[in-house]
């Protein structure tokens, strides 16, 4: 929604932007987490683990459950993350040996991964656009109608074992509906 903002601050007026857009979308690279070395840690009762639930808030149910099928993340995944406050962390230690990790150097990650968040630019945005609303209002109608944003997306690649709450948090800010 700020895109479309910044749009605006470059002069363009909503009635020219209004059928502009099909889809705005934005991306972020994160570290991938090294599989060689990691495993299970308990995050429950921590800050950040109640920020990744709340990013779940107001999303419906059933979209919510098709974003968990489509992503491949088994039920396990999902209630030893929500109910057990489970998560797979990095050691930088070869799990057999005790040694650094010879696939990460002792890092932790290997890799990138993106987290993406992705607006259809429906007609009920082109209106509240057109009606002078802000970006913060347009994001929260977008987010209630279903819309994975970045912090959303990091969340579900957490549950799916690619990248850690600490990995996310560093790049994205934690948006309360």
């Amino acid at each position: 929604a700020e895109t479309i903002t910044r749009v605006f601050n470059l002069g363009a007026l909503p009635y020219m932007v209004a059928g502009t857009f099909n889809v705005v979308m934005a991306q972020r690279l994160t570290r991938r987490i090294c599989p060689h070395c990691i495993h299970k840690t308990s995050v429950k009762d921590t800050v950040q683990w109640s920020q990744a639930l709340d990013a779940f808030h107001g999303l419906n149910p059933e979209t919510l459950k098709q974003e968990i099928t489509k992503r491949g993340i088994t039920p396990d995944q999902w209630r030893d993350f929500v109910t057990n406050g489970m998560m797979i962390e990095w050691s930088g230690k070869d799990p057999t040996t005790g040694e650094t990790c010879i696939h990460c150097g002792g890092t932790g990650y290997k890799g990138r991964i993106g987290i993406y968040e992705i607006m259809e630019y429906t007609d009920e945005i082109r209106n509240k656009l057109v009606a002078g609303k802000t970006a913060y209002e347009i994001e929260n109608f977008a987010l209630s109608q279903g819309m994975i944003n970045l912090e959303r997306d990091g969340v579900l690649k957490i549950i799916k074992w690619y990248t850690t709450l600490d990995e996310i948090y560093r790049i994205v800010k934690h948006k309360k509906i």
